[in-house]
């Protein structure tokens, strides 16, 4: 009972603490790089992971219910590929950014939901199961879209393969969440285990991700400064502010509007990344917006994050106490 008593008290803390955390690993991570550049490669491992405890918290009654409000993934897929992009070219040129660095911003304006989203939604107290069927459709549809919208707002730079995305989202994605909803069905007591710490070992992992990938882009970054940042955040804050925006104006329940604006602002920088790496790697400014988002959209991700929780929590003891 201790032991339950004191992983209690670390899951009810953790939305407090998780953007720190994130924080020290950013900061681990550009000064010494190699303590976490290690784990550049096996990014997708560990995007898989959280997948992974994603699909545990998931039942595929879950995703009957969300297929019977179709209306509701479907807004987050039109946010999520309207705003993003038009934000994304707003900025650029507002800021009158250089090319090298606005195509970076347009990729991460492109990109589909983010696997840490669903991780916000989770420790938020949102609607996991929309909060994944909104990636999961984001996702799918972005082999098509995404260079799409590249192509429109970023002109013709972009030559992609869309057999090897749509195989890296199975592998990362699709495969892992399908795993973990089976667990879910079939081996409750394994899976009731480790959803009791998933939530904790997931803020680790989405800060060991974030530090390596800003390890990775230190010496770029010292040389982009603070005005980058706080470019990537107010295109981060923008997505999140007009996904909670329409949401209540649609009157969506309160679970369902923390899931919606965590999606629309929280972006798959890892892929936006990964394009510009392979497709502009002449340009080494191209990765590092989406480095600095990976950062950005987790730390505000986990503070709208502990918000919403809080939200919740005293929505719920009003309920209990009628």
């Amino acid at each position: 009972m201790r032991v339950k008593s004191v992983l209690f008290s670390i899951l009810q803390t953790l939305p407090k603490v998780s953007g720190i955390v994130i924080i020290i690993f950013s900061v681990l991570g550009f000064f010494e790089p190699k303590s976490l550049t290690w784990a550049v490669p096996y990014v997708p491992y560990l995007l898989a992971f959280i997948m992974f405890g994603m699909g545990l918290t998931i039942s595929p009654e879950d995703f009957k219910k969300v297929l019977q409000h179709p209306r509701d993934v479907f807004l987050g897929m039109l946010l999520q590929y309207s705003i993003m992009p038009l934000v994304a070219v707003g900025i650029c040129h507002v800021f009158k950014l250089p090319p090298e660095l606005a195509i970076g911003v347009i990729l991460v304006g492109c990109a589909p939901g983010g696997t840490a989203s669903n991780v916000m939604t989770f420790i938020g107290r949102g609607n996991v199961a929309l909060s994944v069927s909104m990636t999961l459709a984001s996702t799918i549809v972005s082999p098509l879209l995404t260079p799409v919208l590249i192509y429109v707002f970023a002109g013709n730079y972009v030559n992609m393969s869309v057999p090897a995305m749509m195989l890296s989202v199975v592998q990362m994605v699709i495969a892992p969440i399908i795993l973990g909803v089976v667990l879910n069905k079939y081996c409750k007591n394994i899976s009731k285990a480790a959803t009791t710490v998933m939530p904790l070992c997931s803020v680790f992992v989405i800060a060991l991700i974030a530090g390596a990938i800003v390890g990775k882009n230190a010496e770029h970054l010292m040389h982009a400064g603070l005005f980058l940042i706080g470019v990537v955040l107010l295109h981060n804050l923008l997505g999140m502010f007009v996904g909670w925006l329409v949401s209540r104006l649609v009157h969506l329940d309160y679970d369902k509007t923390t899931a919606v604006s965590i999606e629309v602002g929280m972006q798959n920088s890892g892929l936006a990344a990964g394009i510009a790496a392979l497709h502009f790697a002449t340009n080494p400014l191209a990765p590092l917006p989406a480095a600095l988002f990976s950062v950005c959209h987790n730390v505000t991700g986990s503070v709208f994050a502990g918000l919403r929780r809080r939200g919740s929590l005293q929505r719920q003891l009003r309920e209990d106490a009628k």
